[in-house]
């Protein structure tokens, strides 16, 4: 009979399970390292790749969308660049010396219609104010702005507006984007992502230099398919709203909204990246939107709501009407009923602002404007979500942003942004031009770049100097271009019918009239009611 001593059987299953414990430590340790000697490897790769100029992204790698031709911005024209003739559609003629003078500081502002200066031009936007007060704060140097709005361009046609000028020897750029998004159909049913971390995966593998190096190194079918699958756009802008009767085109589709969200902070995420990469400062603007005098461009009711809650609607509004001059209390009553069975009504959320501001109660006025801006089945003004994707991209990458929307609302009458600095729905006025020109040489005075002498009248002598010289034709053309600016916004181009163009979005409903309003008659229905 063998007697086992209980302690040595104790001590023997202790010495095994701490040597069991130091191996899956070891095991555990020699992965990490492993896992963490592989990442080294990648980003000195990468690094590398970014220090020789390797697989630079371009923007033919947009996995959102792809463009049958991208042309150069500016020709070379003697001594100077100038906007190529073919470009003059859309972009206003504007030049600069091809050696850049040694003393010059150069600036590059970039985006839409609102940085060309519609319903105007050039002349009074605010990279043309801001060049003026630049040069008389600061007359040891000389400044050239340099304009690059172009007429409907969204963010996604600007990153290749981008590449093109980080060659000519920038010391700054100027991105205000935000209003356009919405303006070209395109589908992205090629790309669907399931969870942030694919998102992440595609944000991160596009700005990645060595991901598109191998990727140009080895060019399998699957790549080349994947690249065939996306939407194919114009080499210029083919904007929805260019075709007649082109407000039929325009329904509630959530989930292609998201995906221009997307795509939206996916391009401020390169755009960022490659002045990072080229060491050249960059600020954003987000631009403004006129709340308080804007209806929404189109509106319809949810799909979700019964026929009787639509006739419910359609009754709630009519009594609002015909209450505004005499029982304003019963119309907001009525108003607040009819968003309530419909939350997504944009009309009856802005006609419901009105009253509200009507009675002074200016928070909830704004809020219920901001609400008509978001639930726009024509967004033509930046929606929400793209303001927000902004400020947090900013956030994120430590990039100024200078407010716009914020700095104008600030000094609108009850708080609220209208036309009183807008010259329609999305335009800033003159004034409005000089006080973003403002922010924008103050920032750049912050980041050491200029100074900036808030006390100094010499700013305000050569704005006046410079608007005097302009003469009442400058003007007349403008307040011309404004008029065809609103019949354009409400679907009255003078292009072909929208219908021919894109007959999958203009879908006739089988009630023409159960869920789509018609866009408000005036900006305020209180003061047009009987």
């Amino acid at each position: 009979m063998i007697q086992l001593d209980i302690t040595d059987l104790m001590n023997e299953s202790l010495t095994q399970d701490k040597s069991g414990t130091v191996s899956q430590r070891k095991r555990w340790g020699l992965r990490l390292g492993a896992i963490t000697f592989g990442l080294l490897v990648v980003a000195g790769l990468e690094l590398t790749c970014r220090a020789f100029g390797w697989g630079i992204p371009s923007q033919q790698d947009d996995p959102y969308v792809g463009f049958s031709e991208v042309t150069a911005l500016f020709a070379q024209n003697g001594d100077f660049y100038e906007v190529a003739p073919a470009r003059l559609k859309f972009f206003a003629a504007e030049s600069f010396p091809v050696r850049k003078p040694d003393d010059q500081f150069r600036t590059f502002v970039l985006g839409g219609s609102t940085v060309q200066g519609r319903p105007y031009s050039i002349e009074t936007t605010f990279g043309t104010w801001l060049q003026l007060g630049l040069e008389a704060d600061n007359t040891d140097r000389s400044w050239d702005v340099v304009n690059c709005g172009g007429l409907s361009y969204a963010s996604y046609r600007l990153v290749s507006i981008l590449e093109e000028c980080l060659t000519y020897q920038p010391d700054l750029i100027v991105v205000c984007t935000g209003h356009n998004e919405f303006l070209e159909d395109r589908s992205y049913d090629h790309l669907k992502p399931d969870s942030q971390a694919e998102r992440l995966t595609m944000n991160l593998s596009a700005k990645s230099h060595l991901f598109h190096l191998f990727r140009s190194m080895v060019s399998t079918t699957e790549t080349k398919n994947a690249a065939s699958t996306k939407p194919e756009l114009n080499g210029e802008v083919d904007a929805i709203l260019d075709y007649n009767d082109s407000l039929k085109a325009y329904h509630r589709d959530d989930e292609w909204r998201a995906k221009i969200v997307e795509h939206f902070e996916f391009n401020l995420g390169r755009m960022i990246d490659l002045c990072q990469q080229a060491k050249v400062p960059i600020i954003m603007i987000r631009p403004p939107a006129n709340l308080g005098d804007s209806p929404p461009f189109k509106s319809e009711l949810s799909e979700f709501l019964s026929d009787e809650d639509t006739q419910n609607v359609r009754r709630l509004m009519d009594t609002a009407r015909e209450n505004y001059r005499d029982n304003l209390s019963k119309s907001i009553s009525s108003l607040e009923e009819a968003v309530e069975l419909d939350p997504r009504f944009a009309l009856a959320w802005y006609e419901l602002g009105q009253c509200y501001l009507t009675r002074k109660r200016h928070e909830d006025a704004k809020q219920a404007f901001r609400k008509a801006r978001d639930e726009d089945i024509c967004p033509l003004r930046i929606v929400s979500e793209l303001e927000q994707a902004m400020i947090e991209i900013s956030k994120k990458e430590n990039i100024p942003l200078i407010d716009a929307f914020q700095i104008l609302e600030q000094q609108s009458r009850s708080g609220i942004l209208d036309s009183q600095w807008l010259a329609d729905h999305v335009h800033p006025t003159v004034p409005g031009h000089q006080a973003i020109a403002t922010e924008l040489q103050n920032q750049m005075s912050h980041m050491g770049l200029c100074v900036f002498n808030s006390e100094s009248d010499k700013r305000q002598q050569a704005w006046k100097h410079h608007h005097d010289s302009l003469d009442d034709y400058y003007f007349l053309k403008g307040r011309e271009t404004l008029n065809s600016l609103r019949g354009w916004a409400a679907g009255r181009a003078d292009g072909p019918p929208a219908a021919e163009r894109f007959p999958k979005r203009v879908v006739t409903p089988k009630s023409p009239t159960a869920k789509e309003f018609e866009p408000s008659d005036t900006t305020n229905p209180l003061q047009s009611s009987k």
